[in-house]
């Protein structure tokens, strides 16, 4: 499930807050992007998407789904917190300035799985949330079943 990718990891050095003036640091809260279909936030020492993305498609809450650059729809299938979604993301800011492009993060994502043998968390980043150029980051396997932080 790719959901909440925006620049560098972060959304790009740009992208300006909902109200549309520059970004003013500071830990940030996601709001959906209605331009990119998916959470941004303003340039800060990190970005929550707290409860927009809980749930997948019909299967949960998840509000404006898919929450895709590209429109990929989820699956629609399975139970809701019972088979695998991915419903939050937090990114901080490992120097504790402001995230730009270039700068190290910390990834965090809550998730719902269901087997260790066949999930993962798959991380990638472009630098152009507008036109990506996907590049992998990493890929964390499930350690079990049920919510976990990867």
């Amino acid at each position: 499930y790719s959901k909440f990718v925006t620049g560098d990891t972060t959304p790009p050095t740009h992208a300006p807050t909902p109200d549309g003036t520059p970004g003013n640091g500071g830990p940030q809260t996601a709001t959906y992007n209605k331009e990119l279909g998916v959470p941004s936030c303003a340039i800060g020492v990190s970005c929550d998407t707290l409860l927009l993305l809980d749930g997948r498609h019909q299967v949960g809450p998840e509000p404006n789904q898919p929450n895709t650059l590209d429109n990929c729809s989820d699956g629609t299938g399975g139970n809701y917190h019972s088979d695998e979604s991915l419903d939050a993301i937090f990114i901080s800011s490992d120097s504790g300035e402001d995230i730009t492009e270039g700068s190290t993060v910390t990834v965090k994502a809550d998730a719902w799985c269901w087997d260790r043998r066949f999930d993962f968390i798959y991380f990638f980043h472009a630098s152009d949330a507008t036109d990506p150029d996907w590049n992998l980051t990493g890929r964390i396997q499930c350690t079990g079943g049920g919510k976990q932080t990867l």
